[in-house]
Protein backbone atom coordinates (compact mmCIF):
# COMPACT_ATOMS: atom_id res chain seq x y z
CA UNK A 1 0.00 0.00 0.00
CA UNK A 2 2.90 2.31 0.34
CA UNK A 3 4.07 2.07 -3.37
CA UNK A 4 0.61 2.89 -4.83
CA UNK A 5 -0.68 6.34 -5.47
CA UNK A 6 -3.58 7.77 -3.99
CA UNK A 7 -5.83 7.71 -7.02
CA UNK A 8 -5.53 4.38 -7.50
CA UNK A 9 -5.79 3.97 -3.73
CA UNK A 10 -9.50 5.48 -4.08
CA UNK A 11 -10.04 3.63 -6.93
CA UNK A 12 -9.71 0.48 -6.42
CA UNK A 13 -11.38 1.00 -3.09
CA UNK A 14 -14.89 2.00 -5.05
CA UNK A 15 -14.30 -0.92 -8.00
CA UNK A 16 -14.08 -3.37 -4.62
CA UNK A 17 -17.20 -1.98 -3.57
CA UNK A 18 -19.14 -1.93 -6.43
CA UNK A 19 -17.92 -5.59 -7.29
CA UNK A 20 -19.75 -6.54 -3.78
CA UNK A 21 -22.80 -4.79 -4.90
CA UNK A 22 -22.53 -6.29 -8.30
CA UNK A 23 -22.62 -9.62 -7.17
CA UNK A 24 -25.11 -9.46 -4.35
CA UNK A 25 -27.21 -8.22 -7.11
CA UNK A 26 -26.39 -10.86 -9.43
CA UNK A 27 -27.67 -13.55 -7.07
CA UNK A 28 -30.62 -11.51 -6.22
CA UNK A 29 -31.60 -11.11 -9.73
CA UNK A 30 -30.92 -15.23 -10.98
CA UNK A 31 -32.92 -15.64 -7.74
CA UNK A 32 -36.18 -13.43 -8.74
CA UNK A 33 -35.69 -14.87 -12.21
CA UNK A 34 -35.55 -18.13 -11.08
CA UNK A 35 -38.71 -17.67 -8.85
CA UNK A 36 -40.17 -15.95 -11.84
CA UNK A 37 -39.67 -18.87 -14.13
CA UNK A 38 -41.43 -20.94 -11.37
CA UNK A 39 -44.43 -18.55 -11.20
CA UNK A 40 -44.92 -18.58 -14.56
CA UNK A 41 -44.98 -22.13 -15.22
CA UNK A 42 -47.74 -22.06 -12.11
CA UNK A 43 -49.71 -19.52 -13.27
CA UNK A 44 -49.56 -19.81 -17.04
CA UNK A 45 -49.47 -23.60 -17.57
CA UNK A 46 -50.46 -25.97 -14.32
CA UNK A 47 -53.00 -23.50 -13.26
CA UNK A 48 -55.01 -23.35 -16.33
CA UNK A 49 -54.53 -26.75 -17.10
CA UNK A 50 -56.23 -27.74 -14.02
CA UNK A 51 -58.82 -25.72 -14.75
CA UNK A 52 -59.62 -26.78 -17.95
CA UNK A 53 -58.99 -30.76 -17.28
CA UNK A 54 -62.24 -29.80 -14.22
CA UNK A 55 -64.06 -28.07 -16.98
CA UNK A 56 -63.86 -31.08 -19.11
CA UNK A 57 -64.76 -33.45 -16.53
CA UNK A 58 -67.63 -31.50 -15.41
CA UNK A 59 -68.79 -31.03 -18.99
CA UNK A 60 -68.48 -35.13 -19.10
CA UNK A 61 -70.39 -36.09 -16.32
CA UNK A 62 -73.29 -33.23 -17.43
CA UNK A 63 -73.31 -35.33 -20.40
CA UNK A 64 -73.85 -38.99 -18.73
CA UNK A 65 -76.30 -36.80 -15.87
CA UNK A 66 -78.76 -35.66 -19.00
CA UNK A 67 -78.35 -39.06 -20.44
CA UNK A 68 -79.64 -40.85 -17.68
CA UNK A 69 -82.18 -38.13 -17.16
CA UNK A 70 -83.83 -39.11 -20.72
CA UNK A 71 -84.57 -42.70 -19.10
CA UNK A 72 -87.13 -41.63 -17.47
CA UNK A 73 -90.66 -42.26 -18.50
CA UNK A 74 -92.05 -39.38 -16.70
CA UNK A 75 -90.49 -36.64 -18.77
CA UNK A 76 -92.56 -34.69 -21.75
CA UNK A 77 -91.31 -34.33 -25.69
CA UNK A 78 -90.22 -30.82 -24.68
CA UNK A 79 -88.52 -31.89 -21.16
CA UNK A 80 -86.63 -34.17 -23.56
CA UNK A 81 -85.67 -31.34 -25.85
CA UNK A 82 -84.31 -29.70 -23.28
CA UNK A 83 -81.99 -32.50 -21.62
CA UNK A 84 -80.91 -33.84 -25.28
CA UNK A 85 -79.62 -30.51 -25.95
CA UNK A 86 -78.04 -30.07 -23.06
CA UNK A 87 -75.66 -32.90 -23.63
CA UNK A 88 -75.21 -31.39 -27.11
CA UNK A 89 -73.71 -28.29 -25.32
CA UNK A 90 -72.35 -30.49 -22.97
CA UNK A 91 -70.71 -32.35 -25.67
CA UNK A 92 -69.35 -29.42 -27.51
CA UNK A 93 -68.16 -27.77 -23.79
CA UNK A 94 -66.02 -31.11 -23.65
CA UNK A 95 -64.22 -30.69 -26.91
CA UNK A 96 -63.74 -27.36 -26.77
CA UNK A 97 -62.17 -27.71 -23.26
CA UNK A 98 -59.97 -30.21 -24.28
CA UNK A 99 -58.73 -28.65 -27.52
CA UNK A 100 -57.85 -25.49 -25.40
CA UNK A 101 -55.71 -27.81 -22.91
CA UNK A 102 -53.67 -29.56 -25.89
CA UNK A 103 -52.31 -25.95 -26.77
CA UNK A 104 -50.63 -26.17 -23.53
CA UNK A 105 -46.95 -27.27 -22.16
CA UNK A 106 -47.27 -30.94 -21.73
CA UNK A 107 -44.36 -32.53 -20.08
CA UNK A 108 -44.06 -36.63 -21.95
CA UNK A 109 -46.03 -38.35 -19.12
CA UNK A 110 -48.82 -36.14 -20.41
CA UNK A 111 -48.53 -36.23 -24.15
CA UNK A 112 -48.75 -39.92 -23.61
CA UNK A 113 -51.90 -39.59 -21.10
CA UNK A 114 -53.81 -37.01 -23.50
CA UNK A 115 -53.23 -39.86 -26.61
CA UNK A 116 -54.53 -42.54 -24.24
CA UNK A 117 -57.70 -39.97 -23.51
CA UNK A 118 -58.01 -39.13 -27.24
CA UNK A 119 -58.47 -43.03 -27.91
CA UNK A 120 -60.92 -42.98 -24.79
CA UNK A 121 -62.72 -40.32 -25.75
CA UNK A 122 -63.39 -41.62 -29.65
CA UNK A 123 -64.69 -44.70 -28.19
CA UNK A 124 -66.97 -43.14 -25.68
CA UNK A 125 -68.65 -40.70 -28.25
CA UNK A 126 -69.13 -43.76 -30.78
CA UNK A 127 -71.31 -45.21 -28.51
CA UNK A 128 -73.12 -42.05 -27.57
CA UNK A 129 -73.21 -41.76 -31.48
CA UNK A 130 -75.28 -45.38 -31.05
CA UNK A 131 -77.15 -43.43 -28.12
CA UNK A 132 -78.36 -41.05 -30.26
CA UNK A 133 -79.40 -42.83 -33.07
CA UNK A 134 -81.29 -45.38 -30.13
CA UNK A 135 -83.07 -42.27 -28.68
CA UNK A 136 -83.99 -40.90 -31.76
CA UNK A 137 -85.81 -43.95 -33.25
CA UNK A 138 -87.30 -44.08 -29.62
CA UNK A 139 -88.96 -40.86 -29.88
CA UNK A 140 -90.03 -41.30 -33.43
CA UNK A 141 -91.95 -44.13 -32.22
CA UNK A 142 -93.73 -41.47 -29.93
CA UNK A 143 -94.64 -43.55 -26.77
CA UNK A 144 -92.25 -42.02 -24.68
CA UNK A 145 -94.01 -44.24 -21.32
CA UNK A 146 -94.51 -47.31 -23.12
CA UNK A 147 -95.33 -49.24 -19.04
CA UNK A 148 -98.10 -46.69 -18.50
CA UNK A 149 -99.69 -47.50 -21.86
CA UNK A 150 -99.71 -51.08 -21.56
CA UNK A 151 -101.17 -50.37 -17.71
CA UNK A 152 -103.80 -48.36 -19.11
CA UNK A 153 -105.04 -50.66 -21.98
CA UNK A 154 -105.04 -53.30 -19.46
CA UNK A 155 -106.77 -51.89 -17.46
CA UNK A 156 -109.34 -51.05 -20.30
CA UNK A 157 -109.30 -54.25 -21.70
CA UNK A 158 -110.47 -55.63 -17.85
CA UNK A 159 -112.98 -52.69 -17.52
CA UNK A 160 -114.69 -53.60 -20.74
CA UNK A 161 -114.50 -58.00 -19.85
CA UNK A 162 -116.62 -56.58 -16.75
CA UNK A 163 -119.29 -55.20 -18.84
CA UNK A 164 -119.00 -58.52 -21.04
CA UNK A 165 -119.32 -60.55 -18.25
CA UNK A 166 -122.22 -58.39 -16.28
CA UNK A 167 -124.24 -58.70 -19.54
CA UNK A 168 -123.85 -61.71 -19.74
CA UNK A 169 -125.24 -62.15 -16.13
CA UNK A 170 -128.06 -60.32 -16.87
CA UNK A 171 -128.87 -62.71 -19.96
CA UNK A 172 -128.03 -65.58 -17.65
CA UNK A 173 -129.57 -65.06 -13.88
CA UNK A 174 -131.11 -61.81 -14.25
CA UNK A 175 -128.20 -59.57 -12.79
CA UNK A 176 -128.75 -56.06 -12.65
CA UNK A 177 -126.96 -54.16 -15.07
CA UNK A 178 -126.97 -50.61 -15.08
CA UNK A 179 -124.53 -50.40 -17.82
CA UNK A 180 -125.41 -47.46 -20.68
CA UNK A 181 -124.69 -47.03 -24.26
CA UNK A 182 -122.24 -44.07 -23.80
CA UNK A 183 -118.98 -45.06 -25.14
CA UNK A 184 -117.83 -41.96 -23.94
CA UNK A 185 -118.38 -42.88 -20.36
CA UNK A 186 -116.45 -45.44 -19.82
CA UNK A 187 -112.50 -45.59 -18.49
CA UNK A 188 -111.01 -46.06 -21.88
CA UNK A 189 -113.59 -43.00 -23.20
CA UNK A 190 -112.25 -40.49 -20.93
CA UNK A 191 -108.60 -41.07 -21.59
CA UNK A 192 -109.21 -41.71 -25.43
CA UNK A 193 -110.97 -38.20 -25.46
CA UNK A 194 -107.71 -36.50 -23.95
CA UNK A 195 -105.17 -38.59 -25.37
CA UNK A 196 -102.97 -37.04 -28.16
CA UNK A 197 -99.12 -39.14 -30.02
CA UNK A 198 -96.95 -38.50 -32.70
CA UNK A 199 -96.98 -42.05 -33.62
CA UNK A 200 -99.32 -42.23 -36.44
CA UNK A 201 -99.55 -46.11 -36.42
CA UNK A 202 -100.47 -45.49 -32.94
CA UNK A 203 -103.25 -42.63 -33.77
CA UNK A 204 -104.47 -45.17 -36.85
CA UNK A 205 -105.19 -48.38 -34.41
CA UNK A 206 -107.17 -45.93 -31.98
CA UNK A 207 -109.08 -44.32 -34.61
CA UNK A 208 -109.82 -48.02 -35.67
CA UNK A 209 -111.00 -48.64 -32.29
CA UNK A 210 -113.72 -46.16 -32.36
CA UNK A 211 -116.21 -48.11 -34.56
CA UNK A 212 -116.22 -51.02 -32.25
CA UNK A 213 -116.14 -49.38 -29.37
CA UNK A 214 -119.27 -47.35 -29.48
CA UNK A 215 -120.86 -50.02 -31.06
CA UNK A 216 -119.82 -52.53 -27.86
CA UNK A 217 -121.77 -50.13 -25.74
CA UNK A 218 -124.83 -48.93 -28.27
CA UNK A 219 -124.92 -53.05 -27.64
CA UNK A 220 -125.00 -52.84 -24.12
CA UNK A 221 -126.98 -50.80 -23.22
CA UNK A 222 -129.28 -51.77 -26.10
CA UNK A 223 -129.30 -55.69 -24.69
CA UNK A 224 -130.15 -53.94 -21.18
CA UNK A 225 -133.43 -52.11 -22.58
CA UNK A 226 -134.49 -55.13 -24.52
CA UNK A 227 -133.99 -57.66 -21.07
CA UNK A 228 -135.96 -54.64 -19.34
CA UNK A 229 -138.78 -55.03 -21.75
CA UNK A 230 -138.71 -58.32 -21.76
CA UNK A 231 -137.46 -59.54 -24.64
CA UNK A 232 -134.68 -61.96 -23.51
CA UNK A 233 -134.46 -63.20 -27.31
CA UNK A 234 -133.32 -60.53 -29.45
CA UNK A 235 -131.34 -59.49 -26.73
CA UNK A 236 -129.62 -62.58 -26.56
CA UNK A 237 -129.32 -62.46 -30.37
CA UNK A 238 -128.25 -58.88 -30.20
CA UNK A 239 -124.87 -59.47 -27.79
CA UNK A 240 -124.21 -62.87 -29.84
CA UNK A 241 -124.41 -61.47 -33.32
CA UNK A 242 -123.26 -57.83 -32.24
CA UNK A 243 -121.65 -56.98 -28.77
CA UNK A 244 -119.40 -60.07 -28.68
CA UNK A 245 -118.05 -59.67 -31.72
CA UNK A 246 -117.74 -55.79 -31.36
CA UNK A 247 -115.56 -56.71 -27.82
CA UNK A 248 -113.55 -59.02 -29.64
CA UNK A 249 -112.45 -56.64 -32.16
CA UNK A 250 -111.92 -53.88 -29.95
CA UNK A 251 -109.78 -56.37 -28.16
CA UNK A 252 -107.42 -57.03 -30.90
CA UNK A 253 -107.17 -53.31 -31.15
CA UNK A 254 -106.01 -53.35 -27.77
CA UNK A 255 -103.71 -56.42 -28.14
CA UNK A 256 -101.96 -54.17 -31.07
CA UNK A 257 -101.32 -51.04 -29.21
CA UNK A 258 -99.83 -53.30 -26.06
CA UNK A 259 -97.76 -55.31 -28.81
CA UNK A 260 -96.80 -51.34 -30.05
CA UNK A 261 -96.21 -50.29 -26.25
CA UNK A 262 -93.85 -53.12 -25.78
CA UNK A 263 -91.50 -52.49 -29.33
CA UNK A 264 -91.12 -49.26 -27.67
CA UNK A 265 -90.38 -50.84 -24.29
CA UNK A 266 -87.83 -53.00 -25.70
CA UNK A 267 -86.27 -50.00 -27.42
CA UNK A 268 -85.99 -47.98 -24.04
CA UNK A 269 -84.54 -50.62 -22.37
CA UNK A 270 -81.91 -51.37 -25.07
CA UNK A 271 -81.14 -47.49 -24.21
CA UNK A 272 -81.23 -48.31 -20.82
CA UNK A 273 -78.58 -51.12 -21.21
CA UNK A 274 -76.39 -49.32 -23.23
CA UNK A 275 -76.45 -45.86 -21.39
CA UNK A 276 -75.86 -47.87 -17.74
CA UNK A 277 -73.32 -50.12 -19.57
CA UNK A 278 -70.78 -49.17 -21.85
CA UNK A 279 -71.78 -45.37 -22.45
CA UNK A 280 -70.85 -45.21 -18.36
CA UNK A 281 -68.24 -47.79 -18.26
CA UNK A 282 -66.15 -46.25 -21.33
CA UNK A 283 -67.13 -42.14 -19.59
CA UNK A 284 -65.33 -43.51 -16.54
CA UNK A 285 -62.48 -44.91 -17.98
CA UNK A 286 -61.94 -41.13 -19.90
CA UNK A 287 -62.91 -39.53 -17.15
CA UNK A 288 -59.98 -41.66 -14.92
CA UNK A 289 -57.32 -40.27 -17.67
CA UNK A 290 -58.53 -36.98 -17.68
CA UNK A 291 -57.96 -37.53 -13.44
CA UNK A 292 -54.40 -38.61 -13.94
CA UNK A 293 -53.55 -35.39 -15.78
CA UNK A 294 -55.04 -33.00 -12.74
CA UNK A 295 -53.02 -35.13 -10.44
CA UNK A 296 -49.91 -34.31 -12.84
CA UNK A 297 -50.42 -30.79 -12.96
CA UNK A 298 -51.32 -30.60 -9.12
CA UNK A 299 -47.75 -32.02 -8.80
CA UNK A 300 -45.89 -30.48 -10.66
CA UNK A 301 -47.79 -27.12 -9.72
CA UNK A 302 -47.07 -28.19 -6.22
CA UNK A 303 -43.30 -28.82 -7.13
CA UNK A 304 -43.19 -25.67 -8.50
CA UNK A 305 -44.41 -24.07 -5.63
CA UNK A 306 -41.98 -25.89 -2.97
CA UNK A 307 -38.99 -25.05 -5.63
CA UNK A 308 -39.84 -21.38 -5.66
CA UNK A 309 -40.53 -21.18 -1.87
CA UNK A 310 -36.52 -22.94 -1.95
CA UNK A 311 -35.43 -20.63 -4.43
CA UNK A 312 -37.10 -17.66 -2.52
CA UNK A 313 -35.10 -18.58 0.90
CA UNK A 314 -32.03 -18.99 -0.84
CA UNK A 315 -31.72 -15.54 -2.25
CA UNK A 316 -32.55 -14.34 1.33
CA UNK A 317 -29.71 -15.72 2.55
CA UNK A 318 -27.50 -14.88 -0.13
CA UNK A 319 -28.81 -11.23 0.01
CA UNK A 320 -28.05 -11.79 4.00
CA UNK A 321 -24.62 -13.09 3.89
CA UNK A 322 -23.96 -10.85 0.44
CA UNK A 323 -25.00 -7.96 3.38
CA UNK A 324 -23.16 -8.97 6.10
CA UNK A 325 -19.86 -9.82 3.85
CA UNK A 326 -20.16 -6.23 2.07
CA UNK A 327 -20.57 -4.59 5.07
CA UNK A 328 -17.13 -6.21 6.64
CA UNK A 329 -15.44 -5.71 3.67
CA UNK A 330 -16.57 -2.27 3.19
CA UNK A 331 -15.28 -1.20 6.65
CA UNK A 332 -11.96 -3.26 6.29
CA UNK A 333 -11.60 -1.56 3.55
CA UNK A 334 -12.47 1.84 4.38
CA UNK A 335 -9.83 1.33 7.68
CA UNK A 336 -7.49 -0.05 5.20
CA UNK A 337 -7.74 2.92 2.50
CA UNK A 338 -7.76 5.06 5.39
CA UNK A 339 -4.92 3.91 7.51
CA UNK A 340 -3.21 3.59 3.70
CA UNK A 341 -3.94 7.68 2.96
CA UNK A 342 -4.16 9.49 6.76
CA UNK A 343 -0.48 8.15 7.39
CA UNK A 344 1.59 9.88 4.66
CA UNK A 345 -0.40 12.71 4.69
CA UNK A 346 -0.02 12.73 8.87
CA UNK A 347 3.91 12.35 7.95
CA UNK A 348 4.08 15.18 5.20
CA UNK A 349 2.38 17.77 7.94
CA UNK A 350 4.65 16.70 10.26
CA UNK A 351 7.54 17.45 7.92
CA UNK A 352 6.36 20.78 7.13
CA UNK A 353 5.72 21.46 10.81
CA UNK A 354 9.46 20.43 11.19
CA UNK A 355 10.42 22.83 8.13
CA UNK A 356 8.37 26.02 9.63
CA UNK A 357 10.01 25.49 13.19
CA UNK A 358 13.40 25.51 11.11
CA UNK A 359 14.74 22.23 10.80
Amino acid sequence: MKNIRLGVKLIGGFILVAVIVAVVGVFGLTGAQQMNRHVEEIGTVRLPSIEALLEAELAAEEMLVAQRTLLSELLSQEQRDTYLQNYRNARQELLDTWEYFTTLPATAEEERLSASFENELDEWFQLNDQWLRMNAEFERIGILDPGALVADIQQFRGDHYSVELEVSMLLLSNQVFEGNDDATACNFGRWLAGFSTQNAELQRLLNQTRPPHNTFHQAAGQIRDLHRAGNRAAAQTLFENTMLPASEEVFEYFYEIIALANEADRQRDNITTLVLGDVSDEAYEAMAVLDDLIHINEDIAAAAVAQAAADGAQVVFIAIVGIIVGVILALALGVILTRGITGPVAKGVAYAQKLSEGD
